[in-house]
């Protein structure tokens, strides 16, 4: 017996005890008696927080127990207990029951096994990517229109930008003319710089090359005063 901490032969030669018991172990404690063949007769399960401590024969008086009889052992035979089942291929509780739908080993459970649960979970995730490839979509396509809306910009501000506008007030124009004023001698700082030995980085590389542009508007805006 599993968990046995105690094992008597009784004294007719023809039963024996096992048993579970403190301090040994503290729990599922009890005893089982079984006749010489393996059958098992009785058993006892002392339920926690009770424990059992020891098990023994009872003593009897001389020749109280009948000299065992060999033929016993045939008809001990028919106690045996009845053989037990082979143990069946696991199979989850959910499927229990039920016509065997799909192959040993084989993970995917049926789609009619699904609970709703796994199924609204699935939805929520696929609608999430979708979402989420939509908004990239939508992103990449506004990169690309602003950058052609940049382009267009740009070209339309160069090609006003030879004419001084009508709507323009004296004060308008004023201030354009001492921001390009501005640019200029920062350019000319820029150059002074580049004279010097000392190398420019990109964006002052370019500003310098537009000192030219910028010459020419300041020019016409003085024309237009």
């Amino acid at each position: 017996a599993s968990d046995t901490t105690h094992l008597e032969w009784c004294p007719d030669g023809r039963h024996v005890v096992t048993a579970t018991t403190a301090p040994r172990l503290r729990v599922d404690n009890g005893y089982k008696v079984w006749h010489f063949s393996g059958s098992q007769l009785s058993e006892v399960t002392v339920n926690s927080p009770s424990e059992l401590w020891e098990v023994t024969w009872l003593p009897q008086a001389a020749g109280g127990y009948n000299t065992p009889d060999p033929t016993e052992v045939l008809l001990g035979q028919t106690h045996q207990k009845t053989p037990s089942k082979p143990s069946a291929v696991y199979r989850p509780p959910a499927l229990r029951g039920k016509p065997q739908t799909f192959k040993l080993h084989e993970e995917a459970v049926p789609k009619e096994d699904v609970s709703k649960s796994a199924m609204k979970n699935r939805k929520k995730r696929d609608a999430k990517i979708k979402s989420k490839a939509d908004t990239t979509l939508s992103h990449t396509t506004s990169s690309n229109r602003s950058e052609g809306q940049k382009g267009a910009l740009s070209v339309a501000q160069h090609i006003l930008g030879d004419q001084p506008s009508v709507q323009d007030t004296s004060g308008e124009a004023a201030k354009k003319m001492k921001n390009l004023r501005k640019k200029l001698k920062q350019i000319e700082e820029l150059k002074k710089k580049q004279s010097e030995g000392q190398v420019l980085e990109a964006n002052q590389v370019e500003k310098v090359e537009t000192e030219s542009m910028l010459i020419e508007e300041l020019s016409k805006l003085e024309m237009g005063k």
